[in-house]
């Protein structure tokens, strides 16, 4: 298990999506998609643009890898 950690500097919903009970990172953080695996975490922090530097926006287990070529 590895955990992946970003600043996320604006959070309008998109990137990460929070939608259709999934959380993705479909249109950000390609190094991140890239090398993580099943079982990985991935968390999300403020900065000051938004809740806060240092502040945890969320926390995802990844539980399936979806390939981008199955998105649409």
């Amino acid at each position: 298990m590895r955990l992946f950690s970003y600043v996320v500097r604006y959070d309008k919903g998109f990137a990460p999506n929070l939608f259709w009970n999934y959380c993705t990172l479909a249109t950000c953080k390609p190094g991140i998609r890239r090398k993580a695996e099943v079982g990985d975490w991935v968390v999300g922090t403020g900065s000051k643009e938004n809740v806060g530097i240092g502040k945890l926006i969320y926390a995802m287990k990844i539980e399936e890898k979806i390939p981008s070529k199955n998105i649409v």
